[in-house]
């Protein structure tokens, strides 16, 4: 069997998919396009099954070790994939977000945080860094964030203290 991009894209849905084993074929069938037997013929083929222990083992690899024309493949499929997954199914495309996010290295658990700016209870939209133009850029973007973040939270505290304090003396 020649591996293709759908096969590819089923053997990652079987991998973000595998704790629910009873309904993954009929999921990947729908998402994909195929017959449910169709995906139970690639499951039983050798092949398919080498690429699925190859893949699910780099998905179980460290970061670092893994290779980046690997991880460029993934994120290609995973693109893919995400792409065709309706809307409704909310908590896989999250999950395939979340596996992006990790095959590009987000060290913080693959957790987005957008930062809105708020003007008058209001959200008006994301204020986050223009897009870094190597990976150590994109490090000290991570942790200048994370520190905002951080920082923020102490101000919060502080103003929730003075706030009580001011309760506490009837001003």
């Amino acid at each position: 069997m020649n591996i293709n991009s759908n096969h590819k894209q089923a053997i990652q849905l079987l991998i973000l998919d595998r704790h629910k084993p009873s309904d993954v074929s009929r999921n990947i069938a729908n998402h994909l396009g195929v017959s449910v037997q169709t995906v139970g013929e690639w499951r039983r083929n050798e092949d398919f099954c080498k690429e699925y222990k190859r893949q699910l083992d780099i998905y179980k690899k460290n970061f670092d070790d893994v290779k980046l024309a690997d991880r460029k493949e993934r994120v290609k499929e995973l693109d893919r994939l995400y792409h065709k997954i309706p809307d409704a199914r909310v908590a896989l495309k999250v999950r395939l977000l979340d596996a992006i996010a990790r095959e590009m290295g987000d060290v913080n658990d693959s957790v987005v945080h957008k930062h809105m700016i708020q003007r008058a209870g209001e959200a008006e939209g994301v204020n986050a860094p223009p897009q870094a133009n190597n990976y150590e850029e994109w490090l000290a973007q991570n942790k200048q964030m994370e520190e905002m973040r951080v920082l923020q939270k102490s101000n919060e505290a502080v103003e929730a203290e003075f706030t009580e304090e001011k309760v506490h003396n009837g001003a």
